[in-house]
């Protein structure tokens, strides 16, 4: 009897251990019964974001062409506590001929919803209501990394993925990390003022970008 009964305790405990290896967001439940693909499954909303955003632009001209050269610098970072989403943008930019710089700080706050459904079939449906403007977007879903991991979902981009930090029965918390950072050169005709004639010259053009963010759903259907 005392045998039988240690026997089944350590079948028991071997599932549960299979369970805990299962984990796969960093702050997945440790036991569960439900595969991923089930748990993603359905209609989630939204109830809380907090994201930002950071975008530089620039175009550098060679000397004597200064006057040419412009930049701009773009920031904004979203809250949303379940009902509202305030925004607020700030924007600057610098021009190299000594015209004034354009500065923008705007904030403002509205009405939200966005729910998201994700089907079996690998397609999904996000709704939007803004300040009463509803969008729907409908388009494919999958998840990036493999099938044994699924702990990051793109939809339709894989650039634009997002990481799973926990997914529950009946909760969903998604972090998005993308980063982008090109160089390039082109030609452009410009005034030398030295000489007095216009110039075919080379100049660079930069342009860096990043977006973060966080956001947790619920499930209701």
């Amino acid at each position: 009897m005392k045998n039988k009964l240690l026997t089944i305790g350590l079948v028991f405990l071997i599932i549960a251990v299979g369970f805990v290896g299962c984990k796969k967001g960093e702050n997945d439940p440790s036991f569960t019964l439900t595969s991923r693909n089930s748990k993603i499954v359905g209609t989630w909303k939204l109830n809380y974001e907090v994201s930002n955003y950071t975008n530089n632009y620039s175009r550098t001209y060679p000397s004597n062409f200064e006057n040419y050269n412009f930049s701009s610098k773009s920031t904004g970072n979203a809250n949303f506590d379940g009902t509202n989403r305030a925004y607020t943008q700030y924007s600057e930019t610098t021009n190299g001929n000594n015209e004034p710089d354009i500065n923008s700080d705007t904030t403002y706050s509205y009405p939200y919803t966005l729910e998201i459904t994700i089907n079996e079939d690998g397609t999904y449906k996000i709704e939007v209501s803004e300040d009463g403007d509803k969008t729907v977007t409908e388009g494919y879903w999958w998840w990036l990394d493999s099938d044994a991991n699924k702990v990051r979902i793109a939809f339709d981009d894989d650039i634009n993925s997002m990481r799973i930090d926990r997914l529950a029965k009946d909760e969903l918390f998604l972090i998005e990390e993308t980063s982008s950072n090109s160089t390039s050169n082109q030609t452009d005709m410009a005034y030398n003022s030295e000489t007095g004639e216009y110039e075919e010259v080379e100049l660079t053009i930069t342009s860096i970008y990043s977006n973060s963010g966080e956001y947790k759903y619920e499930k209701i259907d």
